[in-house]
């Protein structure tokens, strides 16, 4: 006896090889005795389908109506193509929605959780076989990924022949991921004249002119100097001093600002002008706390209409820089800004064999219709290489350190997974054990939301530090927890984190998913070198939290 909803089916038994349901919904096989298979879903494998009805799949039935792929990983073969409800769910996968009991003797009870509505459906009177459009869409898909995969080889080697000459993906600023007085340190060695860079005063007059200044000449006197302290013991991050200015740049991409800040700068650069104009430069994304209507905010990347940002003053420079090595540093620093302020996922050169050949395939029509159905599952394939990516550090942290691990999440109503938790902001998807106290998780985090800026390290936050509203997610392992960077190195401290780091890839977006699978050298997340180098630094914090909070 088949349950589907309120639907009662009885089929045969095992005892007979092909026997005969009937049925009108595509959530059952049926086979005729010409041994075709009317209808079918998603995701049954072969023992599954012998199991329900007794059919042998040793050879593949030529009838157009319905389709199967093999998995080559465990040898079955499963169906594809609900026409009706879309399902991808499978009998022994309860929580993907469906529940399956076994009865006395060979009766099968199935029963569709997500509870489908049959109603419309039976009031349709439509057939459960696939109409000819339908399987010459899923005929034309399939026959796309296979000829696609044909061509993988060679596009890895066009990919592998661009990295060796291009080196695509090189780059300075992701390896020593600059903090903010390196980034002060980049500001004035290319706003100096007298630079290293050669380019004598190019990258001044651009700021210049951004910001309504006249331009210098080159026989203009220039002083740059760095961390200038002022009268009330503060540092001015780059002071530029010129025959009729004297220009103050306060950098401050990630800190708050303290109380009186601004002013105070603004004061120490009015204080020896000798006929000369004071001006005061806020490189941030936050505005001006005070001395707002004296200080011009030059952002990053991101900025309101007609404003000037860091980026287009010296994108706008880079067909005039000269000399080789500078150009590549600037094209760099762009590149660094545009990943770091602007949560952008860079075009990477060495992906354009990839990029190319789908777009070729696309001219064709007959092919079209199949690349647009990749697109509609874009999110889907993204969040499900997100969440392998927590079920493989799961899996590698119970291997190593011990196995009643579990996954985890602060907050009661964001399920732990890492496609749940990494869109929302401060949002950690985490593992930890049961013996642990309460708030202590060895976590992923998008510090900025929505994928982006992506954070690992272990989150204890601090009562006596943290904010009044969050005094619920503080950890009482914290105390035994803040010599955690001492022991593992490369991380910070802050009131959340006894120990963090800002991973090199920032943007978990689906162009990072699709990279992951793309250099893994089998397709699986778990086997990417970057993947694997998380795991180990999962592994690394779980046991030194384990070893911190036994002693």
């Amino acid at each position: 006896m088949i349950s589907l909803g309120c639907e009662q089916i009885r089929v045969k038994t095992a005892v007979d090889p092909w026997p005969f349901a009937e049925h009108r919904h595509p959530i059952i096989y049926a086979v005729d005795g010409q041994r075709r298979i009317l209808s079918t879903t998603r995701a049954l494998s072969s023992p599954q389908l012998q199991l329900f009805c007794g059919i042998e799949l040793s050879e593949r039935p030529s009838v157009g109506k319905w389709r199967f792929q093999h998995d080559h990983s465990t040898g079955q073969r499963h169906f594809i193509g609900c026409p009706i409800c879309g399902s991808a769910m499978g009998l022994r996968t309860a929580r993907r929605g469906y529940r399956r009991e076994a009865n006395s003797g060979d009766a099968l009870a199935i029963r569709h959780a997500k509870a489908q509505d049959l109603t419309e459906y039976r009031k349709s009177g439509s057939e459960t076989t696939l109409d000819d459009r339908q399987t010459e869409n899923f005929q034309s898909l399939s026959d796309f990924i296979t000829d696609f995969a044909r061509m993988m080889p060679g596009l890895a080697a066009v990919c592998e022949g661009i990295n060796l000459y291009g080196a695509t993906t090189f780059s300075a600023f992701s390896i020593f991921d600059p903090d903010e007085n390196t980034l002060s340190r980049v500001i004035a060695e290319l706003f100096d004249p007298a630079g290293s860079h050669g380019q004598g005063p190019l990258f001044l007059n651009g700021l210049l002119s951004a910001i309504g200044i006249p331009r210098l000449n080159r026989l203009d006197a220039v002083k740059v100097r760095r961390e200038v302290l002022t009268r009330t013991k503060r540092r001015i991050d780059v002071v530029i001093e010129t025959s009729r200015y004297v220009i103050g740049i306060e950098n401050k991409p990630w800190a708050i600002q303290q109380k009186n800040q601004l002013v105070d700068y603004l004061e120490e650069l009015k204080a020896d002008l000798r006929g000369r104009k004071p001006v005061l430069i806020l490189l941030s994304d936050q505005e001006a706390q005070t001395a707002s209507n004296e200080t011009i905010r030059v952002p990053y990347f991101a900025a309101r209409e007609q404003e000037a940002t860091v980026h287009s003053v010296v994108k706008e420079l880079v067909t005039e820089i000269k000399a080789n090595s500078p150009k590549a540093f600037v094209e760099d620093f762009l590149r660094y800004i545009e990943v770091k302020f602007g949560g952008k996922y860079m075009d990477n050169p060495a992906d354009k064999p990839y990029t190319e050949a789908v777009n070729a395939e696309f001219d064709d029509l007959q092919r079209r219709k199949a690349i647009a159905s990749v697109l509609l599952s874009q999110e889907i394939l993204h969040l499900r290489i997100l969440d392998e990516i927590g079920e493989f550090l799961l899996a590698e942290v119970r291997k190593s350190v011990s196995p009643d691990f579990e996954s985890s999440c602060p907050f009661a109503d964001v399920e732990a997974k890492v496609s749940h938790c990494l869109w929302i902001k401060w949002t950690p998807y985490g593992v930890r054990r049961p013996s642990w106290p309460v708030n202590c998780h060895v976590a992923i985090e998008a510090y900025s939301g929505k994928l982006t800026k992506i954070i690992v390290g272990v989150r204890a936050p601090d009562e006596t530090s943290v904010d009044v509203q969050d005094k619920h997610l503080a950890s009482p392992a914290r105390g035994r927890l803040d010599t955690l960077t001492r022991a593992i190195p490369g991380g910070k401290k802050n009131d959340y984190w006894p120990w963090h780091q800002l991973l090199s890839d920032e943007y978990w977006g689906p162009e990072f998913c699709a990279r992951l699978i793309l250099e893994s050298p089998t397709g699986a997340v778990k086997d990417h070198p970057e993947m694997q180098a998380l795991a180990r630094q999962f592994v690394e914090m779980a046991a030194e939290v384990d070893r911190l909070l036994k002693a």
